[in-house]
């Protein structure tokens, strides 16, 4: 078995589309509608992430949060704040808790030797 796409729901496609492709590097690779939820696919590499729109729908966040490796944790020069880290992790591990457009939480996260 193989991890897929992480999805979440957003208040606003182009929006959300538009953050992901400058900060992350995303590209949308299908949309398509499912019953009344309008999606976007996006993709980088072997990472996927859908994006769900429904309209009136009221966003519940929770602690939920999409994880993206990386070679180098770099804070500075991002045009991201992070709302919490960088931090130093006891098994060497390095990671940043980051803020999407609609309150998700996207964390980067460096292993040494990984």
């Amino acid at each position: 078995m193989k991890w897929h796409h992480f999805g979440f729901y957003v208040s606003d496609l182009e929006r959300s589309l538009a953050f992901y492709q400058k900060h992350f590097g995303f590209q949308k690779i299908q949309a398509l509608t499912f019953r009344n939820e309008k999606i976007y696919f996006l993709e980088k590499g072997e990472v996927m992430i859908e994006l769900i729109y429904r309209k009136g729908e009221v966003l519940r966040y929770s602690q939920n949060h999409i994880c993206f490796k990386v070679d180098k944790l770099i804070i500075h020069g991002m045009s991201l704040l992070p709302i919490e880290g960088p931090i130093l992790l006891d098994n060497g591990w390095k990671t940043a808790f980051f803020e999407g457009p609609d309150g998700e939480v996207i964390e980067l996260i460096e292993q040494k030797g990984s």
